[in-house]
């Protein structure tokens, strides 16, 4: 079975007749920003990913011959939060 899609069409919503609503495929003005935000950085090369095994070498570059493992987990843990680049807008929260 083949179906004739016009893809050059843009949809801005979709009908779910199960819910009997239509969906809007559109996102709201703050979530577009948001959006926007984190593909610009991704674009000029901005990783949050490379940040976490050069903390997690650090620590471990630091700890003591007989440090327990459990105690250089949590200084690991301590740095990861306090050197990661998080930036907070108004009204977001970490969970």
């Amino acid at each position: 079975m083949t179906y004739d899609v016009d893809i050059s069409r843009r949809l801005d919503a979709v009908a779910v007749p199960a819910f009997g609503a239509v969906l809007p495929l559109t996102l709201r003005p703050e979530i577009e920003a948001l959006r926007n935000e984190a593909l610009e950085r991704q674009q000029v090369g901005i990783h949050g990913a490379p940040t976490l095994p050069s903390i997690d070498a650090r620590t471990w570059e630091g700890r003591g011959e007989e440090e327990d493992w459990l105690v250089w987990r949590g200084r690991r843990s301590a740095a990861r939060l306090g050197e990661m680049p998080i930036e907070l807008l108004a009204g977001e929260r970490v969970v």
